[in-house]
């Protein structure tokens, strides 16, 4: 059951389903619903996914299903983000929402970055821009409460006028 009624179900792991499994089904619907969509919001621009594959999947999706634990340590299976896959088409449908969603640009890693969020940072999804292209960075449930913090804290400073 999805905790937020505009944002589609989980996408819960069965019990018969093999890790893998769940990982097949969860792509499909990524691909689906994300890979030939051009969102009316973000016209001209179009969403681009990397062209790096991992498991025979797009680097994108492994980034929105997986965790790094620790810095330079490989990602890990995250079931908080794979359950929300559906989340973010509805998040990006939603961006220039302000009773569904927070949006806005910093610059992080050295480059721009595009950030939807829940309105309690909950939930993001990123982006890197560049002129004509939104690339799906990654998109994620926020769990720690001081992550959350920080996330509305770049926000604020996000905001403030240079």
């Amino acid at each position: 059951m999805s905790e937020i009624p505009w944002l589609p179900e989980f996408v819960e792991r069965t019990a018969e389903e093999t890790q893998e499994a769940y990982l097949d089904r969860l792509y499909v619907l990524f691909r689906d619903e994300l890979m030939t969509y051009v969102p009316p919001a973000f016209a001209p621009k179009i969403i681009a996914f990397s062209a790096a594959v991992t498991d025979g999947r797009c680097e994108t999706f492994h980034h929105c299903t997986t965790t790094e634990p620790l810095r330079n340590r490989p990602r890990v299976f995250d079931p908080h983000r794979a359950k929300r896959i559906r989340w973010i088409r509805p998040m990006i449908e939603a961006a220039a929402d302000p009773s569904r969603t927070v949006s806005w640009s910093a610059r992080a890693h050295g480059e721009m970055r595009f950030k939807i969020a829940l309105p309690d940072f909950r939930y993001l999804v990123v982006f890197t821009e560049s002129s004509n292209v939104m690339f799906l960075v990654s998109a994620f449930y926020v769990v720690d409460p001081n992550y959350r913090r920080q996330i509305a804290r770049e926000k604020r400073r996000a905001e403030l006028p240079l």
